[in-house]
């Protein structure tokens, strides 16, 4: 039986069309229709439930070179305050999934994964940590609202106390907001519960991964931290950038990194809210699915109506408007960012989803790595094709050139904001050139005409 978001009554007060999606009961638009809400995003701002996906909490002294073991993007020059795209992978060098890494110190990262591989990923990741390391999955108490669009930085401001209470840049995040109230006290509005039965502390015998971390000899800036592009290049993806120091853990350096109080893993992280007065205790990021600025609000599952209401409100004379599924996938598209299960997924590395700016061969190791080296330079890469035949090109549809097939598409719908059908596909990279005209069968025996285009397809313009 599907679950119900903290925010189900809203979306049916407010007309929300409610259907299945990742186990949970969600809007895939409401009365004022998919194409309206898209473009609300485009143009002024738009509010979604993403309360389904997943968070989890990874603790300990240990922590970080468990988070560099897991996934394929580099941590170890990572800041407090900061988050992180990567992509895990398993033993094959396929995708587990793509994520986000938020780093509040040291030793405690939120990692929030796809809402469908909420369960495949903490089992992953439990029967993959080593040394002293705590990992808690956190989902069912947390809510999540993410306020996308043009006016969504007004619009927050509205209700935090000064400009300082939200996130400095993109890919950034703070822990502690008190939204909608005035507040004078600080906590963190998540909490790890020590006797939560969805939490797992890897084994006293098992390796001690502090004696291999691997500590970065440069403070060059890391890709991952400038604007998001999921359609880069693949460039030197063999080949090492940078070089790193294997040393004892005598020559890990501890005193750059804010450790909090103790090597205790249990630290207050993300729930139990300590709501005082009119205030929500809240973490806000800038981070987004839509190619639009925007932010993320974490919060309990008790405050989330209200805080929802609330923005509603405060944004209805710039045009803010509740959305839903269906918009959150036609914006996602129109910006090339990849989707688990149609751009990447178990048998799909993320070398052939153009995700090199996430994977880190410079690395000591991660898992995975030797298994993406061992395939060599991918053999198919994701692309953007413009449909200029008549017809909209949706998912597993074959892609010709010549009439010889040379792929397959993996996303497509027709793009509100730019007005014309486009999809993304994952051809053979002697085919991946732009201008290239193919075909995309769209029903048997019916081709239509599309062109390689550069991702994204849509940009938004600098502010």
């Amino acid at each position: 039986m599907e679950k119900k978001t903290p925010l189900y009554d809203c979306h049916l007060a407010a007309g929300g069309t409610i259907v299945p999606f990742a186990g949970y009961l969600l809007p895939v638009n409401y009365p004022t229709g998919i194409i309206a809400e898209h473009n609300a995003v485009r143009t002024a701002a738009g509010l979604f439930d993403v309360s389904h996906m997943g968070e989890i909490i990874i603790t300990g002294f240990d922590a970080l070179w468990n988070i560099n073991n897991l996934f394929t993007n580099d941590f170890t020059d990572m800041q407090d305050g900061q988050v992180r795209y990567s992509v895990m992978c398993n033993e094959e060098g396929g995708c587990v999934d793509d994520l986000l890494v938020y780093r509040y110190n040291v030793q405690r990262y939120l990692v929030v994964v796809n809402a469908s591989n909420r369960q495949k990923d903490f089992l992953w990741m439990t029967s993959q940590i080593r040394g002293d390391v705590r990992i808690e999955d956190v989902s069912d108490t947390v809510a999540q609202i993410a306020l996308q669009g043009p006016a969504a930085r007004e619009i927050l401001l509205r209700i935090v106390p000064s400009p300082d209470a939200l996130p400095s840049g993109y890919y950034t995040f703070l822990p502690d907001v008190a939204a909608g109230g005035s507040d004078d006290t600080s906590c963190s509005f998540v909490e790890i519960d020590d006797e939560s039965n969805q939490s797992h502390l890897a084994n006293d015998d098992s390796t001690d991964a502090a004696d291999s971390s691997d500590i970065a000899d440069d403070d060059s800036v890391d890709a991952a931290d400038q604007p998001k592009s999921y359609y880069y290049d693949i460039e030197d993806i063999l080949h090492p950038k940078k070089s790193f120091l294997r040393d004892s853990a005598d020559s890990f350096n501890l005193s750059e990194y804010n450790l909090g109080d103790s090597r205790d893993p249990v630290d207050p992280s993300i729930h139990n809210v300590k709501d005082s007065g009119n205030a929500i205790h809240c973490l806000i990021s800038c981070t987004g699915y839509t190619g639009e600025s925007g932010y993320e609000i974490y919060l309990s599952n008790d405050d989330a109506p209200r805080l929802w209401n609330l923005l509603l409100q405060e944004g209805k004379d710039l045009g803010l408007i509740p959305c839903g599924l269906g918009s959150r996938d036609t914006l996602r598209l129109e910006a090339a960012m990849p989707l688990y299960g149609h751009e990447m997924d178990e048998h799909i590395s993320p070398l052939e989803s153009s995700l090199s700016f996430a994977v880190k061969f410079y690395k000591d190791d991660f898992i995975g790595r030797y298994p993406l080296i061992d395939r060599g330079f991918p053999k198919i890469r994701r692309v953007g094709l413009k449909i200029t035949g008549r017809g909209i090109a949706r998912e597993h549809q074959s892609v010709y050139h010549d009439g010889n097939l040379i792929g397959s598409t993996t996303s497509g719908t027709h793009a509100p904001y730019l007005h014309y059908p486009i999809a993304m596909a994952l051809i053979d990279i002697d085919k991946a050139q732009t201008g290239l005209t193919v075909q995309v069968e769209v029903r048997p025996g019916r081709l239509i005409d599309a062109e390689i285009v550069p991702l994204p397809f849509y940009k938004k313009a600098s502010s």
